[in-house]
């Protein structure tokens, strides 16, 4: 899995063995530090797929700077919000399109106190944003493609013994045969 000739594609070995790389990084305050930019385990490649569009929690989550609860906190709200967009779009009088529109609110305040503050992320200056997430990427995106090879493979295999195990009875046998023959032509 290793890259080998040093071309830059796909993670070293020594990179492998240590589960990331340390770089330093510098913070716009002026200040610097050592961070290891880590290969998240095969657990946590569904939440680095899901960050593919945050890349500001990405760069956090591959340092191990990543505010989870915050991050679960702000997604739920943001669901909770959609509903009611939806909801509000089916309302049939004022009055209730208004106590909807009040329930949006709530949640939009909820959500501007959950993002207030500076963010680890907001800290960087961007060359090390940057330099995080250029790394973590060369490092994870083979992982994630072998864990997604083998999740559609697995998905597969289930689909088929799943399939195995369907027992039909001889009038469904019979349509199903019929309908997945190739010889079977539609009248």
């Amino acid at each position: 899995m290793g890259e080998k000739n040093g071309s830059g594609v796909g993670p070293t070995d020594h990179q492998v063995l240590t589960g990331g790389q340390e770089i330093d990084v510098k913070y716009r305050d002026g200040q610097s530090e050592k961070v290891k930019v880590s290969v998240p385990n095969i657990r946590r490649m569904a939440m680095w797929e899901d960050l593919q569009v945050d890349e500001a929690s990405l760069v956090e989550f591959y340092c191990g700077k990543l505010d989870e609860d915050n991050l679960y906190a702000i997604r739920r709200l943001l669901r909770e919000r959609a509903s009611l967009v939806e909801l509000q779009s089916k309302t049939q009088t004022l009055k209730e399109r208004l106590e909807v529109d009040a329930e949006i609110s709530k949640i939009d305040v909820k959500i501007n106190e959950l993002q207030k503050g500076d963010r680890w992320d907001d800290k960087l200056e961007p060359e090390s944003h940057a330099a995080i997430y250029q790394l973590g990427q060369k490092l994870t995106r083979p992982f994630y493609e072998q864990w997604g090879k083998n999740t559609r493979e697995a998905t597969a295999l289930f689909r088929e013994k799943l399939k195995a195990l369907t027992v039909l009875t001889p009038k469904e046998e019979k349509s199903a045969s019929a309908t997945s023959s190739p010889s079977a032509a539609p009248s």
